[in-house]
């Protein structure tokens, strides 16, 4: 669709993402609507996974025909990108002034946790930038996690872009453990099995490191070692270095060292995977869920009213324009 003259067609997706797409009049049954069907959707992927979600599917669930649904979706693509949108949600707001380092850090678990309440989600390709208004709102609040550092607009968009890779990375290679033993007692036996083969194959002479980490009992169960509690540590103290780098005045990729500072117990990193554990179980509570809907339907309401104001403007100024056109043609006679 176009929404102007002066303004790019949008995909069908987009618009309704944006809520400037053009609403198709209702019939006789008027349940019927573009967030019930999205909803729907989410619930078959919640229930099942993202391949049980198809419009034949949705349909059945709601009582009406595919066809029906057509006439508010075009395409499941539109309906998938839909879903993606609603379960990110907005992203969550600082509590308080804090640090560069726990706004990040913040974003980031609760990045982690909507992949870990809703592991379809990781299903869904990603075509590129953010395009819809929760996808760039989370964009925005990784940008502004930095905002009091000296950091470049640039090297900004690049450590949040870091950051969202690093958990969208972590949640995928949780879920192909997950995949493979559905509870801890099973993770536990199939993490067992393989330090055990891999003791038998690995010798000393042939792979001197991995023998030195499996000795240390690293990759077994009774492993207290967190590898994505460090990863991300890893990259949020990459990011630091930077920081102090454009504080310094060193230009960006010099190789020089900045002086070693005192860290800033304002900018400390929040407790760790317990957290993000307990916001993904949060965050599946019926009455969490009820409040998104409720949210959502708030923000889709709102997108509708700027929707309409947009119109009113146009018109407004169509308008006026014709008005003084024939002002000025009365004055030249």
């Amino acid at each position: 669709m176009k929404t102007s003259d002066s303004e790019p067609e949008l995909p069908r997706g987009i618009a309704l993402a944006w809520g400037v797409a053009a609403t198709p009049q209702r019939g006789p049954r008027r349940e019927l609507s573009v967030e019930g069907i999205v909803a729907t959707a989410m619930e078959i992927a919640d229930a099942e996974d993202l391949t049980a979600v198809s419009m034949t599917a949705v349909a059945a669930k709601l009582g009406y025909t595919t066809m029906s649904l057509y006439r508010y979706v075009s395409a499941k693509e539109d309906m998938v990108l839909l879903m993606y949108e609603q379960a990110f949600g907005v992203p969550p707001r600082p509590d308080g002034d804090v640090g560069w380092r726990e706004a990040a850090r913040a974003l980031f678990d609760s990045q982690l946790a909507v992949y870990r309440a809703r592991p379809w989600v990781l299903d869904i390709p990603i075509r590129g930038i953010p395009s819809t208004p929760n996808t760039v709102a989370w964009m925005d609040a990784g940008l502004a996690a930095f905002e009091s550092t000296p950091l470049s607009q640039a090297d900004r968009l690049s450590a949040t872009l870091l950051l969202s890779g690093q958990a969208y990375w972590q949640s995928l290679i949780e879920r192909m453990y997950t995949q493979a033993a559905p509870d801890e007692s099973t993770l536990e036996e199939v993490e067992r099995s393989w330090e055990q083969m891999l003791r038998s194959l690995v010798t000393a002479e042939q792979f001197p490191a991995v023998s030195r980490v499996l000795e240390e009992g690293l990759l077994g169960p009774e492993s207290t070692n967190d590898p994505f509690a460090v990863g991300v540590e890893l990259v949020l103290d990459g990011i630091a270095r930077l920081v102090d780098a454009s504080q310094g005045g060193l230009p960006h990729g010099s190789g020089q060292q900045p002086e070693a500072e005192e860290p800033d117990e304002s900018e400390a990193a929040p407790a760790g995977p317990r957290s993000v554990e307990i916001e993904a179980a949060v965050m599946k509570e019926t009455a969490v869920r009820e409040a998104s809907r409720k949210r959502r339907e708030a923000e889709t309401k709102l997108r509708e009213a700027e929707t309409k104001l947009r119109e009113a403007q146009r018109k407004e100024q169509d308008v006026l324009a014709k008005s003084r056109e024939r002002a000025r043609k009365r004055a030249g006679k």
